[in-house]
């Protein structure tokens, strides 16, 4: 089957042991696609050298939400997360034009949806984004209702370092979904 792999703020540890299992089951990578920020490159580069691939694509579509308001405020995470972390309240964010789970999910569905096209047998992508788009796309990829902001979390989201494996079938349709764990790093003494 060819393979979509949409991973989130990966840590190095992970991508390497990932990368090795990629090479042991001979899946051909055809290119990482990553979203421009920082965290999402440094780990898509990582993950490049793991597998020897020779370029990165970059998309805007694989972005995080654009959601300014709380970094404009001066407020801290906790107290963020206090408030369940909903950037997508209308009527309190308004003046900051935060983007839409509407849009998020627009954007998120577009570069999966490309990328499908581009695969062939037995080839994959990995497209490396962030949780709340990756959450927004896999909540709602398979026709499901988009959930309400305050439960996003408690809905289908991979913590950072884990990811979601889509199988592609006949006519581009999703045949398969898998939650990639991340593995823990021990210490060896």
């Amino acid at each position: 089957y060819p393979l979509i792999e949409l991973l989130t703020g990966l840590i190095f540890f992970f991508i390497g042991i990932f990368g090795i299992l990629i090479k042991k089951k001979r899946i051909k990578v055809k290119m990482i696609i990553s979203s421009p920020e920082l965290r999402t490159s440094e780990s898509s580069r990582e993950l490049q050298q793991v597998l020897g691939l020779s370029d990165i694509g970059v998309s805007d579509c694989l972005d995080d939400v654009y959601a300014p308001g709380p970094y404009l405020e001066g407020m801290s995470m906790r107290e963020l997360k206090s408030k369940k972390g909903n950037v997508y309240d209308i009527n309190r964010w308004r003046k900051y034009n935060h983007e839409t789970p509407e849009h998020a999910i627009k954007r998120m569905r577009s570069i999966f949806y490309q990328t499908v096209q581009k695969l062939k047998m037995s080839e994959a992508y990995i497209l490396v984004s962030h949780g709340d788009p990756i959450a927004w796309f896999a909540n709602t990829v398979n026709g499901k209702e988009i959930p309400n902001p305050q439960s996003l979390r408690n809905q289908i989201y991979p913590p950072k370092g884990n990811g979601i494996l889509y199988l592609i079938g006949k006519n581009n349709k999703i045949t398969g979904e898998y939650m990639l764990k991340k593995i823990e790093e021990k210490k060896i003494y």
